[in-house]
């Protein structure tokens, strides 16, 4: 129901709970009217609009952080002691900027101020003791300063260290100031006479022409090149590196030089000088074929095909009575009189050695994509001469003196008949004998390879026993331990086998298997990334070895992360607010993303993405992060993450020393044809709440439909 009527009295929405509806006509939940009249948890009584409470913006009072009136007299904040408030109300915002209550210093100076200055901290003493402190010249002595040590102190100024140069810096007596400052604003300056023969990339400094140096000024450089220029001395500390004008050439660079299956005969423009990769000027180029044509520099030197464009083209004469397979072009449809080979347009009527004919077009003859009509015996006779030798196929063998389509099993011995484009694609590997489908996807044929070539002892197909379920690839290893692999296909998978992918889940798990389970997209976009999945579960991952004291820990932009996590983990980047990069010799080696939880009450931070370099292992890298002192100092309070079922068991956190919390119930993707969708990407929209159907429905109607995972653990630990 839409409407509010008295069934709605007690309900809770966060920290309210409804007391009273003032009014008798007819609410609906979507009513901006302010009706209902709620009780929050902190005892306030407030009026509050049905739509912010069911939609979830509402959810307390506001006012569940204000302070007690008598609560807040007497409290002191350092120095400073409440001895009134000049408010009449019982509670007090906390972080209120209208000055109203009077304290009390200890020096007993009486001063107004406002409740946010207190709280924060920006308040502590008067006035009268802060210039008391500026004053007392011992006190200056005794203090150090973020980046400045005190050496001199005098009545109106202070002259201070920089600890980054060393140089002896000028401050008036101000201790904030000088506390926040970070530079002494020369750090990054040089003397004229160390500047004199610097290089900066194919510049080379050759004379100052002032006195006094700076940021603005003038140097004058020499190029690698022979140009000398002018340029103020900031271009050359933001990262300039050239003259700009290097890469400028006369015609004479271009004449009779080759580019591909080009040569440059004349120049056909007035300029004398022109960068190399303009397109303001123009030669006569010739091709080998022997047609010329104009062309541009950037074409010449940015071009990938360097030709005339037309050199695969021929006319129709040329075609006429070629062969290509079984098929022999009799006529061209198109008006052209001329095309290229690589046409892809249905312009030549070709016929087969059987009598059929077929209109095909220039590309797929050319490249031996089409050599019969598709409709005669000869299809057959090239695939069986093809692929005569069946070494490489698992348990297949052709039998030459039967006919096409019939095979025999190496399983059994028996004799079936199947496509022979199936057996070729290896998606028919025997009759079906000993409880192993005849059919098998080309992805699960895919993996099956990979794991062959580790040289590692791999089923296809294996059936438990006293059990009707079988694993896709059963796979052991060189310590005696097994490995089950499950890959869901997209289409294949859904709600109807929710139930059987949990009951192979425990089924391994009580028989002491590694279980790993890929979707199909995953194998298909981030293939590197599970065949290292594949690799680590067998121990068979080969990286260089480094120890973690030879690595730096730094924090990195998110570009940077992005490429990273998109490049060596399987769920690709994901927004956080911090990411920390594990460095060796300037390459990065590891990164983790850390942020606020997405889950409600969860923790205070929540580490989001984990993922390492394939080629290179660093001893206990995550153990040794977390406790660095970097880590700590920022990351303070509940820290917590969660591993997939479907690929992980958790074992990374417990050397990490976090500790399980729960098991978290599966979850599901939404897919529509090749693709997996997050639910939390298609939830309901403001209009579709205000249908009566559920989200499963709305998104049946759409056409997508369900895949399920494994579930999911939460781990934590504090800091």
């Amino acid at each position: 129901m839409n409407l509010i009527n008295s069934e709605w009295l007690g309900k809770k929405f966060g920290k309210l709970v409804i007391i009273k509806v003032l009014t008798n006509n007819k609410v609906f939940k979507s009513s901006k009217e302010k009706v209902l009249r709620v009780k929050c948890n902190c005892g306030n009584i407030t009026i509050k609009q049905p739509l912010y409470l069911t939609n979830g913006q509402t959810k307390s009072c506001g006012k569940c952080s204000y302070i007690e009136r008598n609560s807040f007299l007497g409290k002191r904040f350092k120095k400073l002691v409440i001895i009134d408030i000049l408010n009449t109300k019982e509670r007090i915002p906390p972080r209120s900027c209208k000055k109203n209550i009077k304290v009390r210093c200890d020096c007993g100076n009486v001063k107004i101020v406002s409740s946010h200055s207190l709280t924060s901290g920006k308040n502590t003493t008067c006035n009268n003791c802060k210039n008391q402190r500026n004053k007392s010249n011992r006190w200056w002595y005794t203090i150090e300063f973020n980046n400045f040590s005190v050496v001199l102190v005098k009545k109106d100024y202070v002259l201070c260290k920089c600890k980054t140069c060393n140089k002896i810096k000028k401050f008036e007596k101000n201790y904030t100031y000088i506390n926040e400052r970070k530079t002494c604003n020369k750090c990054g300056f040089i003397t004229s006479k160390k500047l004199i023969g610097k290089v900066f990339g194919k510049l080379t400094v050759t004379a100052i022409k002032t006195k006094t140096f700076g940021y603005y000024t003038e140097i004058s450089c020499t190029c690698a090149c022979g140009n000398i220029i002018e340029l103020p001395y900031f271009k050359l500390k933001n990262g300039l590196t050239d003259c700009k004008k290097c890469e400028y050439v006369k015609p004479e660079y271009f004449i009779n030089k080759k580019f591909g299956s080009l040569k440059v005969i004349s120049y056909l423009s007035k300029d004398k000088e022109f960068h190399k990769r303009t397109r303001k000027v123009k030669f006569k180029v010739k091709c080998k074929c022997g047609k010329s044509f104009k062309a541009t520099p950037f074409f010449l030197t940015t071009s990938k095909t360097l030709n005339c464009q037309k050199c695969n083209w021929r006319n129709k004469d040329w075609w006429i009575g070629r062969k290509y397979g079984f098929l022999k072009v009799i006529s061209i449809k198109s008006k052209l009189k001329e095309f290229s080979k690589y046409s892809l347009l249905d312009n030549l009527l070709c016929k087969c050695r059987c009598g059929g004919k077929v209109t095909v077009n220039a590309n797929y003859l050319t490249n031996s994509y089409t050599t019969h009509c598709g409709k005669c015996i000869h299809q057959y006779k090239q695939f069986y001469h093809t692929f005569k030798n069946f070494n490489n196929h698992p348990s297949i063998q052709l039998n030459k003196n039967v006919k096409v389509g019939e095979f025999k099993c190496l399983l059994c011995s028996r004799i079936f008949h199947k496509s022979i484009k199936k057996a070729i694609s290896y998606k028919t590997i025997s009759c079906g004998c000993l409880g192993v489908t005849s059919n098998i996807s080309t992805m699960n044929m895919e993996v099956f390879k990979f794991i062959k070539s580790l040289n590692v002892k791999v089923k296809l197909e294996y059936k438990l026993k006293d059990s009707r379920y079988h694993f896709d690839i059963l796979c052991k290893d060189f310590k005696g331990s097994y490995l089950a692999i499950e890959m869901n296909g997209l289409y294949w998978h859904g709600d109807k086998t929710k139930i059987n992918e949990i009951e192979k889940y425990k089924l391994a798990l009580n028989k002491g298997y590694k279980y790993l389970m890929l979707y199909e997209d995953e194998w298909r976009y981030k293939q590197d990334v599970c065949k290292n999945l594949i690799k680590s579960s067998l121990g068979l991952v080969k990286a260089q070895s480094i120890r973690p004291r030879k690595c730096d820990i730094k924090y990195i932009k998110a570009e940077r992360s992005k490429k990273f996590f998109n490049k060596f983990h399987i769920q690709g980047f994901t927004n956080s607010t911090y990411h920390i990069g594990v460095f060796y010799k300037n390459k990065l080696l590891a990164c983790m993303s850390i942020g606020r939880p997405s889950r409600q009450n969860s923790g205070d931070w929540e580490i989001k993405r984990m993922a390492s370099n394939f080629n290179y292992r660093v001893h206990g890298v995550w153990s040794w992060l977390i406790k660095n002192p970097i880590f700590k100092k920022k990351f303070r309070g509940k820290v917590v993450t969660f591993s997939d079922n479907r690929m992980f068991g958790g074992r990374v956190y417990q050397v990490m020393g976090m500790q399980k919390v729960k098991d978290l119930k599966r979850d599901y993707f939404y897919v529509k044809g090749r693709k997996r969708y997050h639910k939390s990407g298609l939830r309901k929209t403001k209009e579709e709440k205000l249908t009566s159907k559920t989200e499963l429905e709305l998104r049946t109607e759409q056409g997508y439909k369900r895949i399920w995972d494994l579930g999911k653990i939460k781990w934590e630990i504090n800091f």
